[in-house]
């Protein structure tokens, strides 16, 4: 994940190397019970967002911390 100044281009190469890992590793990921599968920036931004809307207040109201 990058930060919102993070310019696209610089996103690109780390997308390209996430995403050939994962298709790389779909037999030992799926082995640990989950699925892999590759998104575009845009994708993974819009999960990400989608994440945070359904569990933030969750999250907020236990008192984790990322620490």
């Amino acid at each position: 994940m990058s930060n919102a100044g993070t310019r696209h281009s610089a996103k690109r190469p780390r997308n390209r190397w996430a995403k050939n890992y994962t298709e790389q590793g779909q037999g030992h990921i799926s082995d640990l019970g989950a699925e892999a599968y590759g998104l575009s920036t845009a994708e993974f931004t819009a999960l990400v967002d989608a994440d945070i809307k359904k569990w933030g207040d969750a999250v907020k109201a236990s008192g984790a911390t990322a620490d």
